[in-house]
Formats: C-alpha cells, structure tokens, sequence
C-alpha cells in the first residue's frame, strides 16, 4: 500500500529523511548503550559500597591486623577486576559507535552516488526527449512539403 501512495505522489521519501532516521537510529542505540553502562556502573558501585561495609564490619569484629589487611587486598583486588571489566566494556562501546559511524557514512557515499546517477539519467532522459521532439518536427516539416 505504501509503495502505491509513494508512486501516487502522495507520500514522498527523500534520501534526506532516511539518513535522519539513520542518525536517529544511531542516537537512540549510542544513548541506550550509555544508560545500561551507567545502570550497571551504579550496581557495582553499590557493590563496592556495600562489600566494603561488610568487610569494615568483619574488620571490626575480627581486631586483627593481619585479617583487616587482607580483606583490604581483597576489596582492591575486587575493584580493580570490576574496573578492568569497566574499561572493557567501555572500549566495546567504543567499537560499536565507531562501526556505526562507518556505516552511517557508507550509506551517505552511497546516497550521493544514486543521487549522481539519478541526476545523469535525468539529464540523459530530457536530451532524448529533446532529439524527439526535434524529430517530429522534422517529420512534421516533411510531412508540409508533400501536402503542397
């Protein structure tokens, strides 16, 4: 039904209007990606926080040294995986915007292209037109000279 209101004229799609789409598209997945980041971000935040209440309280209860430096190791330890998972993470992000951007300009390089290639066909379409109309003028001239 679409493709018969698009050759009815009544609905018109512009390359334009699909690249915003696509830029919009891009967005909304760039900006999905970012909040799930941050949700998960603020989950091991929580925690950490709350490990490290634990262990405090273990630690105090414990009163021994040695204990309460190794549950520290441990919570560094702890954080710095979470931090390397964080960084990891981040950088897959990273991949994916730049793939999308890569895209995002393909399509545009290719758009400009079918637009090049429309407006040859065009131009090729109105100098056949005009080699027409020139015939029938010539034919119509012909066609005067023998009805004299």
């Amino acid at each position: 039904m679409l493709r018969h209101l698009a050759q009815s004229g009544q609905i018109v799609v512009r390359s334009e209007d699909l690249v915003l789409l696509l830029v919009l598209a891009l967005l909304a997945t760039v900006a999905f990606v970012l909040y799930a980041s941050w949700r998960r971000e603020r989950a091991q935040r929580a925690l950490i926080e709350h490990q490290a209440a634990v262990i405090d309280k273990q630690a105090e209860g414990a009163g021994s040294h040695a204990e309460h430096e190794q549950q520290m190791f441990e919570q560094h330890r702890r954080l710095n995986e979470l931090q390397g998972r964080k960084l990891q993470l981040e950088l897959r992000l990273m991949e994916t915007q730049l793939r999308l951007m890569e895209a995002d300009l393909s399509k545009r390089d290719e758009a400009g292209q079918v637009h090049a290639a429309m407006l040859l066909k065009t131009r090729l379409e109105v100098d056949s037109l005009k080699l027409h109309i020139s015939e029938q003028r010539k034919r119509l001239d012909d066609y005067g000279q023998y009805s004299d």
